[in-house]
């Protein structure tokens, strides 16, 4: 694939930046009618919350027993093969990416990033490289240190870098979906034996998920008997009890309801 112009590169980087994509070179962004973004996997979606860290203490702080962010103090980066020193990342039994970024967690009065997040490099003796020092930076999505051809640190004589950052390890969105899932599957749709209805209501074995099977209850006037009349009904807030209304009169008959059941009531 040929490389487009100067002009096409810059400006198609400034309209991504606008989150609009360009279709033509001579147009505005407000002339584009596309969007443009990356594709976002769920199982990307961070899904717990990170406090503002204005520094490293703080950061530390929150990372210290954490489930939801892990700490890399001086990790020794991998080379990413093919990039010429270009090129780095954490290899730690796999590719670790994301990296939390400073932007990714700002106070929320001020906008100000949470500075304490903020990546440190090192040469490999462990001396700090400051973001003027030589011409890198670093992709705190894709998880890769980025060195400028001429400045990688074989031609710095860095040797083998080292990292000080903070990567997310908390649930993501996919996680949650699952967990709902697998609740869900523990779910089942139950009928009642005959119960006694007191007070206007009948006490369940299994609490109720959602709505009664058509909000309907077949009253019997004794347990022996095999004619039913439908009455209206619905699940108490708490899901532990049928309740009816008060003025079909229905106590000492007997109900049977069929609902979504979940975890067991315990009994006294």
């Amino acid at each position: 694939m040929a490389s487009p112009s100067s002009l096409t590169e810059r400006k198609s980087g400034y309209f991504h930046s606008l989150s609009k994509a360009i279709t033509n070179e001579t147009q505005y962004p407000f002339e584009s009618k596309f969007k443009s973004s990356h594709t976002i996997k769920y199982d990307e979606v961070w899904a717990e919350s990170i406090p503002y860290c204005p520094d490293v203490a703080s950061a530390d702080a929150f990372a210290f027993n954490s489930s939801v962010i892990k700490k890399y103090e001086l990790k020794e980066l991998t080379e990413i093969p093919g990039s010429n020193g270009q090129a780095w990342y954490i290899n730690d039994t796999k590719f670790v990416r994301p990296f939390i970024s400073p932007v990714d967690v700002v106070e929320e009065g001020s906008n100000m990033p949470s500075i304490g997040f903020e990546a440190k490099m090192y040469k490999e003796n462990e001396t700090f490289i400051s973001s003027t020092s030589g011409v890198w930076f670093i992709d705190y999505y894709a998880g890769i240190v980025h060195f400028e051809s001429g400045y990688t640190p074989n031609d710095l004589g860095y040797g083998i870098p080292k990292i000080s950052l903070f990567v997310y390890i908390g649930k993501t969105v996919a996680d949650l979906i699952n967990s709902v899932m697998n609740n869900q599957s523990s779910l089942s749709i139950l009928t009642t034996e005959k119960l006694l209805i007191t007070n206007n209501k009948i006490l369940l074995n299994y609490k109720c998920k959602g709505d009664i099977i058509y909000n309907k209850a077949l009253i019997y006037n004794d347990l022996n008997s095999e004619y039913f009349i439908e009455y209206t009904c619905n699940s108490s807030i708490d899901g532990e009890f049928i309740e009816f209304n008060y003025n079909d009169n229905l106590n000492g008959k007997y109900a049977v309801v069929s609902y979504l059941a979940g975890e067991i009531i315990w009994k006294k």
